[in-house]
């Protein structure tokens, strides 16, 4: 009703349907920093070829197997669901489980808190981009700092602590717990899904939960052998 008392028809306006040719998208644009981060090709298909998840190619130069991960892996197009594929699956969890280390090694020496970073995944090419998070028009320069000062001691942080807080329940797990890996959603291209600490360092129990029945009564090998 008015503010008469006289009745008026009340219309709804719903979302955009499928459809529709055009839906209107936001979003700001701003410059940031980050850095880049390639996992070496061949050690990946070496990996995958230890973990008897493919017949290995036996290929020799990195050229070589990066062109092999583009033809053979399967697109990732879900950020919610890792790939059925089970090479694919592997080289997704290792990647984003990478890039999550990379990014709390980062935080303890860029001057930004983790959750001021966010990340970028490449899976086919194994790569990640981790950025500097903001929504000023201000760029602190920390990454940079570390990338010019201080990135060996950041690289080598990664494989320096292989334990978890919570363990031996987080070391008998299949996925990865909020202690190791988990960062805040704000920061994580995929809800903190697709990670595993196994991946990275090894175990016996399957890192991909699919694949659980597959690795019973044999060890997962790590791609950062401790």
């Amino acid at each position: 009703m008015d503010r008469r008392g006289k009745q008026q028809q009340v219309g709804f306006r719903f979302f955009p349907t499928l459809k529709e040719t055009r839906i209107p998208m936001y979003g700001v644009r701003t410059e940031t920093e980050g850095l880049l981060f390639q996992i070496a090709p061949l050690r990946i298909v070496r990996w995958l070829a230890d973990n008897q998840l493919i017949t290995d190619p036996g290929l020799a130069e990195e050229e070589q197997a990066r062109e092999w991960m583009l033809q053979t892996l399967e697109p990732v197009t879900s950020i919610f669901e890792a790939p059925a594929e089970e090479a694919t699956r592997a080289v997704l969890t290792l990647v984003h489980s990478a890039s999550h280390r990379m990014m709390k090694s980062l935080a303890a020496r860029c001057g930004l808190n983790i959750d001021s970073l966010a990340e970028h995944l490449f899976p086919l090419n194994g790569a990640f981009l981790v950025y500097a998070n903001k929504r000023s028009q201000f760029t602190l320069g920390g990454l940079e700092h570390v990338f010019r000062r201080d990135l060996a001691d950041a690289l080598t942080e990664l494989t320096a602590e292989t334990r978890c807080l919570f363990d031996p329940v987080c070391r008998d797990r299949e996925t990865a717990c909020t202690a190791c890996l988990h960062v805040a959603e704000i920061s994580c291209a995929r809800f903190n899904t697709a990670l595993s600490r196994k991946v990275l360092f090894g175990g016996h129990a399957s890192p991909l939960p699919a694949m659980a029945g597959k690795f019973e009564g044999r060890a997962w090998t790590g791609f950062w052998i401790p």
